[in-house]
């Protein structure tokens, strides 16, 4: 009896094995998702299901390629529905960048089965031929919230990565949706911006000028992926809300028990260092809090580059993942 019973008890758990292999999966959605036979299969509440096609469509009829497009990513349970407990992450890009940017973390995040979305900011990779010229600083703030909703439709829990002024966004939704966000990573968020930098943007703006004003014959695509003008919109942005994070104790009092990993770089030629630095302060006596700094550094980085960024690099990567394992 007792060796059937484990022949039993061996079979049993190969059967689950193999079916959590087959169902429990992550589907994606990509371009054809309205085509994919895995997404149509994945059975999601009638609401989020509604308002994730409505955003899905829109995204994909104004980004310029996929692959720098939002990147959504939903994990299934055994049944093929959408398992609600497995933790829900957001990530938002900096300035002039896309999902792209967080490929790598995406990966990871993927691995440890965590229901992803990698946002695309408006204008950002659009099809329009200057189009970022058009971005005011309300459609950074309206696609952060909306997408933020929409993440937490699945189980009212958010974990929350932002660079740049994607760590400008994800620290001012943690600030008003404290109860909904399950941490934050931030990666120099742009509380606010070099001194040189406003000045040269407020010199080029005052001229009408755009980058892609800046070179004579054809359009040049890597100018339509550049605007002096949203940077301006980031900068006053930067003036409404990101002063008050690092110069207002009472002002980050909502997120004081949050964990939050922030990384930042004593050598940022766009983002005041000092600025974060002050944010890290208010942090001073709290458990929660864990801040990485490089010194000598001009960025934060998630890929090998060089050498002399080697340490930089896997240092960063080692705390990224500890922090997520928790």
């Amino acid at each position: 009896m007792a060796w059937s019973s484990l022949f039993a008890l061996c079979v049993a758990l190969l059967i689950n094995l193999h079916g959590l292999s087959v169902w429990a999966k992550a589907v994606n959605f990509k371009p054809n998702w309205q085509q994919n036979p895995e997404v149509q299969a994945l059975q999601l509440p009638s609401s989020f299901k509604a308002d994730l096609e409505a955003y899905l469509t829109e995204e994909y009829s104004l980004v310029i390629h996929p692959r720098h497009s939002s990147q959504i990513t939903l994990q299934a349970d055994e049944s093929g529905r959408l398992d609600t407990n497995r933790p829900v992450t957001v990530l938002y890009h900096g300035l002039f960048m896309s999902p792209q940017y967080f490929a790598r973390i995406q990966e990871a995040l993927l691995k440890k089965r965590h229901h992803v979305f990698n946002i695309r900011l408006p204008g950002h990779y659009g099809k329009t031929y200057g189009g970022l010229d058009l971005v005011k600083r309300s459609d950074l703030l309206e696609t952060a919230e909306k997408t933020f909703n929409l993440a937490q439709e699945i189980n009212g829990k958010v974990h929350l990565i932002g660079h740049s002024v994607g760590g400008l966004l994800v620290t001012n939704l943690a600030r008003n949706n404290p109860d909904q966000v399950s941490s934050l990573v931030l990666f120099a968020p742009a509380l606010q911006v070099q001194g040189y930098v406003v000045n040269f943007i407020e010199w080029v703006t005052a001229f009408g000028l755009s980058w892609k004003d800046l070179e004579f014959g054809e359009e040049d695509p890597k100018k339509n992926y550049r605007s002096s003008f949203l940077a301006k919109e980031v900068i006053q942005l930067t003036e409404e809300i990101g002063l008050s994070f690092w110069n207002s104790n009472e002002y980050v009092a909502p997120i004081k028990d949050t964990p939050i990993l922030m990384f930042t770089t004593g050598a940022d030629t766009a983002v005041d260092p000092i600025a974060n630095l002050f944010f890290v302060r208010a942090f001073k006596d709290s458990p929660t809090f864990q801040h990485i700094h490089f010194p000598l550094h001009q960025a934060v980085l998630h890929n090998k580059v060089g050498r002399f960024s080697r340490d930089h690099f896997q240092k960063e990567w080692n705390e990224l993942v500890n922090f997520l394992r928790d």
